[in-house]
């Protein structure tokens, strides 16, 4: 299939997403009002302080005066204040906020724009998509719609459907939420080199926001990690100096230590990083270090943080049937149960992600000649992903 959205771009002036799900709302969107209904942010947590001020002034402009333009901004705050807590418990705010902005102009389209922002950052894409689609029937030209657009369905393994719009989205506007997203379909279809020069375009055009730029960078980091370690470390070194404390580059710096057996380093940066963030991806990675080196009963606390951490954020509304079970498979934890839960995600949702959790439920199981199906599956778009490889190797080993 010619895949013209795939290919390199001659001119940066003309060109997700972990797709940022919640980047494109603080670039792009300003307004909206609030009502009593509405229960504000009273405290900072692992908010910066610089959005935490931008929270604070808002809901304070909000709270005398209802006013759709204040309303959408404090959404876009709170997704942005989302991106730097990893609190779910704001999605339910925006959601608030979208009922006091929908009492004021019903037909308001970036209402349904922002809710949408909430069923993917919740995880679920089906509602995300058809609000998405409702969206850009009614705005054709609005070039963010397209964002929401592609990102449900990339998360729902539609990847022609996802190019689509992503065509529509850059020649309408080339910008950060473009570059990125067309990063990381790229790197679904094994593109690394092109999904890289995306990123590079996306991290030029962040530089305004601080933590959008740490993130581009973060990622670019990520990208170059399989290949020059040397380019990572300064990648994410680079986040950190523009966002310090940025946990993504803590753990990618972590990450590079545990492949150079820096075992001690990576400890001493994934604490820093749970300390700032509490998300089961930090707990599980330093679970596994400290059982690599003998002490069990580390070990064993922090896998248990991983399931109050999962327990805590599926209590929120967002769907992390996905992570956990990957997390089990991977410690052969339940795998007739994490079976069952694959095959209905894949019923849900085919992306390549979810063919290899299958696959790998399959070798769990012991069911070697399904797994090698479902693994053959998950290479179909050519994906380099250094999981998805791990499992093929193990998988077809005899």
């Amino acid at each position: 299939m010619k895949r013209e959205i795939m290919k390199t771009h001659q001119s940066r002036g003309t060109t997700r997403c972990v797709v940022p799900l919640l980047v494109i709302c603080l670039l792009i969107i300003t307004g909206c009002s609030t009502s009593p209904e509405i229960s504000y942010i009273q405290t900072q947590g692992n908010i910066s302080s610089v959005t935490w001020e931008q929270i604070n002034t808002t809901q304070e402009i909000v709270k005398q005066e209802e006013n759709i333009d204040q309303l959408f901004t404090l959404a876009s705050l709170y997704l942005q204040g989302i991106r730097e807590s990893a609190d779910p418990s704001l999605y339910e705010k925006i959601k608030q906020v979208m009922e006091s902005a929908r009492s004021l102009e019903p037909d308001n389209n970036n209402i349904l724009f922002f809710e949408a922002q909430v069923d993917l950052g919740r995880h679920l894409f089906s509602d995300a998509l058809k609000k998405a689609i409702r969206l850009t029937s009614a705005s054709p030209k609005t070039n963010y719609f397209y964002g929401v657009l592609a990102d449900a369905h990339i998360e729902l393994g539609n990847y022609d459907e996802a190019e689509q719009a992503l065509e529509i989205m850059i020649n309408l506007r080339p910008d950060f939420s473009s570059y990125s997203r067309i990063a990381y379909l790229r790197e679904i279809f094994g593109d690394r080199e092109g999904a890289i020069e995306m990123m590079e375009y996306s991290t030029e055009s962040s530089i305004a926001i601080p933590e959008n730029f740490a993130w581009s960078i973060s990622e670019l980091g990520r990208l170059w990690s399989i290949s020059d370690k040397n380019k990572a470390t300064q990648a994410f070194e680079s986040a950190l100096n523009t966002y310090p404390n940025y946990t993504p580059a803590l753990m990618g710096l972590a990450k590079i230590d545990m492949a150079e057996k820096n075992y001690q380093k990576a400890i001493t940066k994934l604490e820093k990083a749970l300390s700032i963030l509490p998300l089961p991806e930090y707990a599980t990675l330093l679970a596994d270090l400290h059982e690599k080196q003998g002490n069990f009963q580390k070990a064993e606390a922090y896998y248990k943080l991983v399931d109050i951490g999962y327990d805590r954020i599926e209590a929120s509304g967002t769907d992390v049937r996905m992570e956990r079970t990957k997390y089990r498979l991977d410690r052969n934890i339940l795998p007739k149960e994490s079976l069952a839960i694959a095959q209905q995600l894949y019923k849900e949702k085919p992306t390549v992600f979810v063919a290899d959790l299958v696959a790998w439920a399959h070798f769990r199981n012991g069911n070697r000649e399904e797994a090698k199906g479902w693994i053959k599956k998950a290479q179909e778009t050519g994906i380099q992903n250094p999981s998805i490889i791990k499992h093929s190797q193990l998988i077809s080993e005899k």
